[in-house]
């Protein structure tokens, strides 16, 4: 194991510096635009179009890797990227961040696609379930770093700017430079919504939810603390406390999850998403300290969602249905985070910092709401049906066969797959 995990090192560290470079992109951008007197609803906008692009990537990049090759397309969306972030840092204009982002969003899929593709033709059966826990512990890693990062130099200079765009760079060395054999092309991710809801309703509705609750945080955050009163150390120090927040808290809930019926921890972790989101939203001047704790509790058990409605929709699904119902379950996470941005854009302009948390805390309500109705409705799976909690991945179909939970074969990659089952009503 410890042979494979080195083998990949390359990999990973590549995986790591593509996250850190635009990690910092995503918060800087905010941060940028808040200070140049951007308005909520086109930082919000300007989010919304980076998922747009990354999302539709997932969508049509697999055939023309195949005709192009990794290598290549893996290349030139690095040289785009980079363009990309010295575009906008020169020329400060939303109307023009906004089909840059959308571009951005694209080659970052590439990107993804690339690097998940090699992991996963390096790993074994027996290997895959640690390789997949170390790049989701490096995804995370560098996304808490990448905050930190931000307060080398002042937001409104070029040199963040410049990092980011060398760190993404720099990152595409180990992939571009990797002896290992081309990858098989990645699957196309389908969304069949009537046999998804039919396969799971508690599940289906939870990963839609979840991009509506956390999109908007990754886009708006920065800028929520900023308007709250706070400098660029709180900002990104709240920044850091969310998203480690939500690593630190995965573990435990999904333990809990494995014991008891998934549903009742989702109503609890929906619940407290409603409670700590109301208390920011209409709270102002909390001391320092609080609000810190605040959001640690709230990246906790919002960032936890998805993985306990993919939990618990892989508790029902067949073998032969893993992969092409988890592409479908990351698309309805992408339709959330595409929508969400926006709307919280407006929410921000029209009520105030706090109205992406009120947006937040409705959405939970919500979804409190749904999996009370659906645990006196249907009955959980049984124990012994049961598939261990695992972190899940939100970023492109090719790294979907990692999932320890996936069967040893699966469908050529490519192909639609089997689909979902006809007839399978569940929770």
């Amino acid at each position: 194991m410890r042979h494979t995990i080195g083998g990949l090192a390359a990999l990973l560290l590549g995986s790591g510096l593509l996250l850190l470079g635009h990690g910092m992109l995503i918060s800087l951008l905010s941060i940028r635009g808040n200070l140049e007197g951007f308005g909520a609803e086109l930082i919000g906008g300007i989010g919304t179009a980076y998922y747009l692009g990354f999302f539709g990537g997932c969508m049509l990049l697999p055939p023309v890797m195949r005709r192009v090759g990794h290598i290549r397309i893996f290349s030139a969306s690095a040289a785009l990227i980079g363009a990309a972030v010295l575009i906008m840092a020169l020329v400060v204009d939303p109307w023009l961040w906004l089909p840059v982002r959308v571009l951005t969003g694209f080659a970052m899929a590439t990107m993804f696609m690339a690097v998940e593709s090699w992991l996963n033709v390096r790993a074994t059966n027996e290997s895959r379930g640690r390789i997949y826990s170390v790049y989701m512990l490096i995804n995370l890693g560098a996304a808490v770093a990448a905050q930190q990062v931000l307060r080398i130099a002042p937001p409104e200079e070029l040199t963040l700017f410049v990092i980011a765009a060398l760190l993404v760079m720099l990152g595409v060395l180990p992939v571009a430079l990797t002896r290992s054999e081309q990858p098989p092309t990645p699957p196309v991710a389908r969304l069949n919504l009537s046999r998804l809801y039919r396969l799971s309703p508690m599940g289906t509705v939870g990963c839609f939810l979840s991009g509506l609750i956390t999109a908007p945080f990754w886009v708006l955050g920065p800028v929520y603390a900023q308007r709250m009163g706070h400098d660029l150390v709180e900002t990104t120090l709240f920044m850091s406390l969310v998203i480690a927040g939500g690593t630190a808290m995965q573990f435990p809930l999904g333990w809990l999850s494995d014991r008891v019926d998934r549903r009742t921890v989702l109503i609890g972790v929906f619940a407290l998403v409603t409670l700590v989101s109301s208390v920011m939203a209409m709270t102002l001047g909390l001391e320092l300290r609080l609000w810190l704790a605040l959001g640690a509790v709230f990246g906790g058990v919002a960032f936890c969602v998805n993985a306990l409605c993919v939990s618990h929709v892989n508790d029902v699904m067949v073998n032969e249905d893993r992969i092409s119902t988890s592409a479908g379950l990351l698309l309805l996470f992408g339709a959330g985070a595409v929508v969400a941005p926006v709307l919280a854009g407006f929410t921000m302009a029209w009520f105030g910092p706090g109205g992406m948390f009120g947006q937040i805390a409705v959405v939970a309500a919500f979804g409190c709401v749904f999996a009370i109705i659906r645990r006196k409705v249907s009955t959980a799976p049984p124990d012994e049906q049961k598939e261990p909690f695992v972190m899940t991945s939100k970023t492109t179909a090719a790294g979907l066969p990692l999932d320890p939970r996936m069967p040893p074969e699966v469908e050529e990659p490519g192909t639609d797959g089997p689909g979902l089952p006809e007839g399978n009503a569940s929770s």
